[in-house]
């Protein structure tokens, strides 16, 4: 009997074979949706946490915008975002390490560079302290390769023959 783990999980009884390129695509994809389910698992979690003043309707986007933007640096909100960003990527670059077949590294780096791009799109969006858009916008390719380490993957390898 054949399941989906076991497309993804390399053991001597696996005998199903998946072309090498199909299974780093559907690695990327597993890294980028597991990454988003962590960041905003921790970014509700960081909201939940909030004590927002009586007067902001919590169902009002905009209210809660220019609530935000408001805060201080020093405020947990911000460290709380920072470390979902940061946990999501190397969640991301981790999960697509162990499933890809080759270029695992790369990979990984790859799902780096699209959590990038969309912290750079929330920076331009959501006024951030410059202190925290800074160190947010450049931990992202380092959590990666955090990820990517944790995986325990080669840095490279060539497709299976």
């Amino acid at each position: 009997r054949y399941t989906l783990l076991q497309a993804f999980v390399p053991s001597p009884q696996n005998n199903v074979s998946m072309s090498p390129a199909v299974r780093n695509i559907l690695a990327i994809i597993a890294g980028i949706v597991l990454g988003i389910i962590v960041n905003m698992g921790i970014s509700n979690v960081a909201f939940m946490m909030v004590e927002f003043p009586e007067n902001i309707n919590r169902e009002d986007p905009e209210a809660i915008l220019a609530f935000v933007e408001g805060l201080p640096a020093s405020s947990p909100l911000w460290l709380l975002s920072m470390l979902a960003h940061v946990a999501g990527t190397a969640i991301g670059g981790l999960v697509t390490s162990r499933i890809a077949v080759t270029g695992h590294v790369r990979l990984a780096i790859g799902v780096g560079i699209f959590f990038l791009i969309g912290g750079i799109l929330n920076k331009l969006q959501i006024t951030h302290p410059i202190a925290i858009a800074i160190a947010d916008v450049v931990l992202y390719i380092p959590a990666a390769w955090f990820g990517w380490k944790l995986a325990g993957s080669p840095a490279d390898t060539a497709a299976p023959e």
